[in-house]
């Protein structure tokens, strides 16, 4: 399986590697671009001596990998925002931080609302009236007193920017690097009372889709369809999946079906299928042919911008339309090339997809199913036609598993058992789902849809959601709770290509290779293994409540305000479980003073009692807002650390803080600071 042979694989590997290394690397803006330059005069002087020599050296394949791996440094380098010259970051920073400047912002996506805030994705076009550039996250509470905004409405409000909070405890999900990835810097709290001024107008193509789909769904809703039935059509035909229930969401993610809800590759592909087979007739006429590849790419975007143009979308758009060229122009084109050809043509455009978890499952589930398909059809030939296709869904399904299974496992930390059961059952009739979906979708946008159509439909939107929930509640087949580093899958990657090419050609080199894959990964289980062993003491950051977690080897035991049977429900103690691969050895009350390995602790809450101890104690918790003099404090029990968690009134944080800072007496507050990890000798 020679994958390397084609030149667009190497050079997306170059290109790849450069990015991560400018990801990973300080290198000077200044730097990148003089050097691209040397580097292209000196690509064009080989490429002109390669071409007037008889035998060729390897210094111009040389000079190419070392000039795409230049350019992903650059691309990626330039799109940093303080490198963009009228990026909001690079002008108004630290004025926009210290007090409200008036800016003028355009929405440019809706989010998925929280439980108390509606969310937007907007760009910033001026600030104080100068012309700016960058995307910002806007948070708007949920109530009657705000409208709800859409895309294309542009604001005048007047609001600072906030920098996203790193996670306060270990572990926790980083939702401000989650951001910086989507390209958004800073989040603004914005008020009613705010905003300055507030008008509509559709003139983007985005904001133009999101007024074709706002028709369409209230064109559905007046069909009666319910709110799961309604949240799936939804989410399926037009990529919105905002209003699927907590319930619906978690019961597709626990039977392996949560890339059908999201408008992917899966979906594009089948829309180009429908698009294929829907214009064949053109063929038949004077250049048809062109007017079908012109028109199944044009459709294909259509399709694309509708549903919201998400970077899965696009993604899968740029791949289909390289695909549909192939499949029209009747060459014979490489997977592969395809593949890798759509990559390298997105990173250049956007650098940071590279690091988007869509992108990364994406790429990989078609990799897997490139590498590991044309292996599983030739493991069984099946005789008849309905075996080939459950044997091709299958088989398909498994490989697509393989490709995106080491991501899962890193970035969700679960694998879903039933997932082949689930692809069985439902990919066979994806297909009829969606192209009856864009039926109807149809027919409700001119009020033609029949009763009985929209009847019938809702039907088998039911029974796929009574489907997903059966699997679901198959809790024994869902594997949670899983730690998986970043190092372990890298190893796991290389073990399923080294695996991947001595299947389809032995050879004692790729065994040797394979075998090494191997062990690696039980060298990173090993070390884990050593390094988990020590002590480790943390004062956790909640709001409300006060967690201590001391964790011995493997075993975590947790003191805590919290009630037993909830503390394990919190997320902070989840993930911290997860990720060091623990399992809770007992939940204790809180008590006044806790003695782990020498060191003390004395914890004064609510009641404000603290008791008289021998020993100076290393650290004094404040918690529950106790009404105490700190002053008095510090004098009777000379701590070594104050520490202030989440649990504490901010107003009683101040004081504390100014009186720590006047009495020159270290304090530590988990709010600002995040969780405080007690050190050991």
């Amino acid at each position: 399986m020679p994958v390397f042979q084609f030149v667009i694989v190497r050079l997306c590997v170059f290109l790849i590697l450069g990015i991560l290394t400018a990801h990973f690397t300080s290198i000077s803006f200044e730097l990148v671009l003089p050097v691209l330059g040397g580097l292209l005069i000196l690509f064009f002087i080989l490429w002109k001596r390669a071409h007037q020599k008889l035998f060729q050296d390897h210094s111009f394949a040389l000079i190419c990998y070392i000039m795409f791996f230049w350019i992903g440094i650059t691309t990626y380098t330039i799109h940093q925002p303080q490198n963009i010259k009228d990026h909001y970051l690079s002008k108004h920073s630290q004025k926009s931080e210290t007090k409200s400047p008036i800016l003028q912002i355009k929405i440019k996506e809706v989010l998925k609302p929280t439980l108390y805030n509606n969310k937007y994705i907007g760009n910033i076009t001026t600030v104080d009236g100068e012309s700016t550039s960058g995307k910002v996250l806007i948070n708007t509470p949920k109530d009657s007193t705000f409208l709800n905004l859409n895309v294309d409405d542009v604001m005048l409000i007047t609001s600072k920017l906030i920098p996203f909070t790193a996670p306060r405890n270990p572990h926790q999900f980083d939702y401000g690097a989650y951001m910086k990835r989507l390209g958004v810097y800073r989040q603004l709290w914005v008020q009613h009372f705010e905003i300055l001024k507030h008008k509509h107008e559709a003139t983007s193509i985005q904001g133009i889709a999101s007024k074709l789909r706002h028709h369409l769904q209230y064109k559905l809703k007046k069909h009666g369809f319910n709110n799961d039935t309604y949240a799936i059509i939804n989410a399926l035909l037009l990529g919105q999946r905002q209003d699927i229930s907590k319930e619906t969401y978690e019961n597709y993610a626990a039977a392996g079906a949560i890339h059908i809800l999201a408008v992917s590759g899966l979906h594009v592909g089948i829309v180009m299928l429908i698009i294929h087979f829907l214009l064949r007739p053109l063929e038949r006429f004077p250049h048809g042919k062109a007017i079908k590849l012109i028109l199944t790419i044009a459709l294909l975007w259509c399709f694309a911008i509708v549903t919201g143009l998400s970077p899965s979308v696009v993604r899968a758009a740029m791949m289909f339309s390289f695909l549909a060229a192939g499949l029209q122009l009747k060459r014979h084109t490489n997977p592969f090339n395809t593949l890798f050809c759509s990559a390298f043509i997105l990173l250049l455009i956007n650098p940071n997809f590279l690091f988007q978890v869509g992108f990364q499952l994406s790429y990989m589930a078609v990799i897997g199913i490139l590498l590991f398909y044309p292996i599983f059809s030739k493991i069984y030939d099946p005789k008849t036609w309905i075996q080939k296709k459950l044997w091709d869904v299958l088989t398909v399904s498994i490989a697509a598993q393989l490709g995106v299974l080491p991501l899962s496992l890193l970035y969700f930390n679960q694998f879903a058992g039933l997932f082949f059961v689930t692809n069985l059952v439902i990919l066979p009739f994806l297909g009829g789902i969606l192209g009856i979906g864009l039926l109807v979708l149809l027919l409700a946008a001119f009020d033609l849809l029949p009763f009985l159509l929209a009847k019938g439909y809702s039907y088998l939107i039911d029974l796929l959601n009574s489907f997903i929930a059966w699997i679901a509640e198959q809790s024994t087949f869902v594997i949670d709770g899983i730690s998986f580093s970043l190092p372990q899958a890298f190893i796991c990657y290389v073990f399923f290509f080294c695996l991947a090419t001595l299947l389809y050609q032995y050879s004692y080199k790729k065994l040797c290779l394979t075998l090494v894959s191997v062990l690696l990964f039980q060298g990173t289980l090993f070390y884990h293994k050593m390094t988990t062993n020590n002590l480790e003491t943390y004062v956790f950051h909640s709001g409300r409540n006060t967690t201590i977690g001391v964790k011995q080897g493997k075993l975590v035991t947790y003191y805590s305000t919290v009630d037993t049977t909830l503390l394990p429900q919190r997320s902070f103690v989840d993930a911290y479980l997860i990720n060091e691969r623990a399992t809770i050895d007992d939940i204790k009350p809180l008590p006044d003073v806790l003695k782990i390995n020498q060191k003390l602790i004395v914890v004064i809450d609510s009641l404000s009692v603290y008791p008289n101890t021998n020993k100076k104690p290393d650290v004094v918790l404040l918690s529950q807002s106790p009404r105490i003099h700190l002053e008095r404090v510090i004098d009777s029990l000379q701590p070594q650390l104050l520490i202030a968690d989440g649990s504490n009134y901010t107003s009683f944080v101040n004081r504390w803080e100014a009186t720590s800072k006047k009495r020159k007496h270290p304090f530590y507050h988990t709010t600002k600071e995040g969780a405080f990890q007690l050190k050991y000798k």
